[in-house]
């Protein structure tokens, strides 16, 4: 999915993924991968007139496994990598999260 949005901050956001769970319940294991980019307006970049020129368009991708340990317990691992507006840094995060269900 690709948006413009001409009179806002961000003139174009695009946005890719593809997912999956598993197809039946006792297997309700969940994935994912996804992409995005977003890149500032004209308006507003001029609008900054020391850094507009320098700002390039942020971009990230993540991917994910949640994986059904029982019906009421989850582990989530999690990687994302992150390229700011500043176009030069690169930013890799991992996680690993738990969700129990109580109720």
């Amino acid at each position: 999915m690709c948006r413009h949005h001409l009179a806002g901050r961000i003139r174009t956001r695009c946005l890719r993924c593809l997912s999956a769970d598993r197809p039946t319940p006792a297997q309700a294991d969940r994935w994912g991968v996804g992409y995005y980019s977003y890149k500032l307006s004209n308006a507003f970049r001029n609008a900054l007139p020391n850094v507009g020129s320098h700002i390039e368009p942020q971009k990230g991708a993540e991917v994910f496994y949640n994986w059904a340990v029982t019906p009421w317990f989850r582990l989530q691992g999690d990687g994302q990598w992150v390229r700011p507006f500043n176009g030069r840094d690169n930013n890799y995060y991992l996680g690993l999260s738990a969700h129990l269900k109580v109720f």
